[in-house]
């Protein structure tokens, strides 16, 4: 996903010079736009305000770094990182026989309602710096704090 929620296709995020990137031009989206957001996304999962299931978010925090699960999607397209659970594990497998379209479960069942053989929790690699769920006013002023003592 290219920092405005497009998996692929023509990325609908306007990047340097008002050019419209493709998805698939050497991940030229991403280095224009940054991967930030993707970071900053997984934060705010973990905060107090999200709309995830706080099953989910104890099974995020409690999951060690060299746990989660990578596997790919949508003809290896579509990249999700996740807690080692059944459809992590499932896709994974599939992926390793050649399988690039494996299912991932559902999003309402696995990360707002908590069932974490329900659905992929996907959450970046900056996962284990996460030490705490904060409000989200907390974590802005966290996020803010370097460029303020400037």
């Amino acid at each position: 996903n290219c920092g405005n929620g497009s998996a692929v296709g023509v990325c609908e995020y306007p990047c340097a010079r008002g050019r419209r990137y493709r998805q698939r031009e050497n991940g030229t989206c991403r280095k224009v736009v940054g991967a930030e957001g993707v970071f900053v996304g997984t934060r705010f999962i973990l905060s107090k305000e999200c709309r995830a299931a706080d099953a989910t978010k104890a099974d995020i925090m409690a999951t060690h770094p060299d746990d989660y699960i990578v596997f790919t999607q949508m003809d290896g397209n579509a990249r999700w990182r996740t807690t080692p659970h059944k459809h992590g594990i499932e896709g994974l497998e599939a992926n390793k026989r050649g399988d690039l379209n494996p299912p991932s479960g559902s999003f309402f069942y696995g990360m707002l309602k908590g069932d974490p053989d329900a659905g992929v929790n996907t959450v970046a690699n900056v996962t284990s710096l996460i030490k705490s769920i904060d409000s989200c006013e907390d974590i802005v002023n966290e996020l803010a704090r370097p460029f303020e003592e400037g």
